[in-house]
C-alpha cells in the first residue's frame, strides 16, 4: 500500500497498541510542547547528519546546506525540483 505521494509506508516494529498509546500521550501535551519537541528532534537530526558529513562538506556552508537538503528532502521533492533548489543554493555564494 502506498501513501498519497506514492511512497510505501515506513516499516515499524511498534505494535498498533503502543503506537496508539504514544499518540494519546502526545495529544495530551500542549501545542507549544509538541512544537518544541519537534524542533528539538529536528535540531538533533540535523546535528547527526552534519556529524556524518565529510569535513570538507560540513565546513562549507553552501555544501552543508546542499547535503542537508538532499538528506532531508530528496524523498519529498521531485528530482528536477531538488536540483533547481541546489542550483539556487550554490548561486547564492
Amino acid at each position: 500500500m502506498e501513501d498519497i505521494r506514492g511512497m510505501k509506508p515506513e516499516l515499524t516494529d511498534t505494535t498498533p497498541e503502543a503506537a496508539h498509546h504514544l499518540r494519546k500521550l502526545l495529544r495530551a501535551r500542549s501545542g507549544e510542547e509538541r512544537l518544541r519537541m519537534a524542533s528539538e528532534m529536528f535540531d538533533a537530526a540535523k546535528r547527526l547528519v552534519i556529524a556524518s558529513l565529510p569535513e570538507a562538506v560540513a565546513s562549507d556552508p553552501v555544501e552543508r546546506s546542499v547535503a542537508l537538503l538532499r538528506r532531508f528532502y530528496s524523498r519529498d521533492l521531485e528530482p528536477a525540483v531538488l536540483e533547481q533548489v541546489v542550483a539556487r543554493l550554490r548561486r547564492r555564494t
